[in-house]
């Protein structure tokens, strides 16, 4: 800006937006990555809940009353495997599973 204007010329607005366009492309890709990544932990988050759930409630019970879970367009599938040692919740291409001890 010179000396004897008052506000920008119009070169200095372009950079300034063109900057400012060059900085959003730059951070834009790393915000939707962040985004994705804490969707799929809360989904696992939720998968760990609803297994310690039903492991326990078998583990008290020795029966489970409701062996899938619908929340948020996923679907959890809990399933008892080796004969009563080792509980595992299925969600789309991932697995978790943990031992029990009896």
């Amino acid at each position: 800006m010179s000396k004897s204007e008052r506000g920008f010329t119009f070169p200095e607005v372009i950079a300034a937006f063109a900057v400012f366009c060059l900085m959003a492309a730059c951070l834009f890709p790393p915000f939707l990555h962040m985004l994705g990544q804490i969707k799929e932990t809360k989904q696992e988050m939720e998968a760990a809940r609803f297994l310690y759930e039903k492991t326990e409630e078998w583990t008290f019970t020795g029966k489970v009353v409701e062996k899938e879970k619908k929340a948020g367009g996923a679907t959890w599938t809990f399933q008892i495997k080796d004969n009563g040692r080792k509980a595992c919740v299925k969600h789309e291409q991932n697995k978790t599973c943990v031992s029990l001890q009896q």
